[in-house]
């Protein structure tokens, strides 16, 4: 065996200990480079100083559980409109631990602490991938790193009811690395089938029917307008089954737009969208 390969089945075996998911390598070894593996799978601290400070945030303020719904993700979860629930919300806790410019691999270090137990969340909405496919990672390697943030989930929350979101389509046209989305899209959906969960596909209600403009899109063709919230919220909300008006639960407030914490990372968002940094911002 090179030298080169040896390494990087060293630097993986490595990588996937720290995460807790040692038996990924072997899933995706026979589709992925061991190297391109180690990138979406190690954990890395939030690269992004806005995104680092509301981490911290988070953290500092966790709800008390168990709570209802949980949203895990990039700047798509992070900027989800708490109006869009609707009536639907009511009485229900729903906590909001998305952040921007989140790869697969940040998302594997902020599920490290074992203060994320106490949350114990009845349902979680993953949103996850978007920007692997910024930097270009391979969809198995993309794929590798969602496998390894579900298994660390569920060894924080034993029982709870997974719905992952189908990365949406970007771009002009929609094209944005768009065949490397969908083959992310179709590996999700096998995954499902096999492993008890469910997605959830908008792409065609998200975009217009694949058009453009697009109201549900703000100018970059990546982040969403309140429309589009709307779209995703009522697609999550027909697969949780949740009426409007749902029965009232003392202890756990209806989600509030005015909550301070939420209020300091919507301006670091805000700024962060309206600059086009980073990998989101629709090159």
């Amino acid at each position: 065996m090179a030298v080169r390969e040896v390494l990087a089945q060293l630097i993986l075996i490595g990588a996937l200990e720290v995460a807790g998911v040692p038996g990924i390598a072997a899933a995706h070894a026979a589709e992925c480079d061991v190297i391109d593996l180690n990138l979406t799978t190690t954990p890395v601290t939030p690269q992004l100083n806005y995104a680092l400070h509301r981490h911290i945030d988070l953290m500092e303020e966790l709800p008390g559980g168990p709570i209802d719904l949980m949203l895990v993700g990039d700047s798509l979860v992070e900027s989800w409109d708490p109006l869009s629930w609707g009536e639907a919300a009511k009485g229900k806790s729903i906590f909001n631990f998305g952040s921007g410019g989140e790869r697969t691999q940040n998302l594997l270090w902020r599920l490290q602490s074992d203060k994320l137990k106490e949350l114990q969340p009845r349902n979680v909405v993953l949103l996850i991938g978007t920007n692997n496919l910024g930097v270009d990672d391979l969809p198995c390697a993309t794929l590798a790193g969602i496998d390894a943030a579900v298994q660390r989930m569920r060894e924080l929350w034993h029982e709870f009811r997974l719905l992952v979101v189908l990365i949406p389509p970007r771009g002009e046209s929609w094209k944005f690395q768009d065949e490397k989305r969908r083959e992310i899209n179709q590996g999700l959906r096998q995954r499902a089938a096999s492993q008890g969960w469910e997605t959830v596909d908008v792409d065609a209600a998200l975009t217009c029917n694949f058009t453009q403009p697009c109201a549900n899109y703000q100018w970059d063709k990546l982040h969403l307008e309140k429309p589009g919230y709307k779209v995703l919220a009522g697609a999550v909300l027909g697969k949780l089954g949740w009426q409007l008006g749902g029965g009232d639960r003392s202890g756990h407030p209806d989600p509030s737009p005015e909550d301070p914490p939420a209020k300091r990372s919507q301006r670091r968002l805000d700024a962060f969208v309206q600059q086009g940094a980073g990998n989101e911002a629709g090159r």
